[in-house]
């Protein structure tokens, strides 16, 4: 009688792992303001309305999040929105519109990208301002890479 039960129970646990099962999405962290966008580092966030950058805005340094723009657009005052997207990090469906001036390395959405930027567009002027001594040093630097020399040890 009990093998009986243990079996029954063992059948009915079976099928019931058989169940199609929601997929667990990740808590996403709503974003408003300048601020909220300034907080994001790792996680996964949405862009809940459209949001215009200050003069004042610091790009997130280190992004190694998920970015969801929701189809919002994220105005730009000079400065890109992010320094560096990670490894993993990924930015998505996000608009972006406003300038970046520089006079280093320059991008809208980022300066650096290692992960996935996907179903994003960017209408940002972005200007590039190097002086001419700027420009004849990278033209050392860079034939400077090309010579071939000793193998350092």
């Amino acid at each position: 009688m009990n093998k009986r039960i243990i079996s029954l129970l063992m059948a009915l646990v079976m099928m019931l792992s058989l169940l199609p099962t929601p997929a667990l999405a990740a808590e996403e962290t709503p974003v408003r303001s300048e601020s909220d966008l300034a907080a994001m580092a790792g996680g996964s966030y949405v862009l809940t309305e459209d949001i215009v950058l200050s003069d004042g805005w610091t790009p997130v340094a280190n992004f190694s999040g998920t970015l969801n723009g929701n189809g919002h657009t994220v105005t730009l005052a000079g400065k890109p929105l992010i320094q560096t997207i990670a490894g993993g990090g990924l930015v998505s469906n996000l608009i972006l519109r406003g300038s970046v001036t520089s006079d280093a390395n320059v991008g809208s959405m980022a300066v650096m990208n290692n992960g996935t930027i996907r179903n994003c567009i960017s209408y940002a002027d972005v200007t590039y301002r190097a002086t001419a001594a700027r420009h004849r040093c990278l033209r050392l630097w860079r034939a400077w890479r090309a010579i071939p020399g000793p193998a350092v040890q």
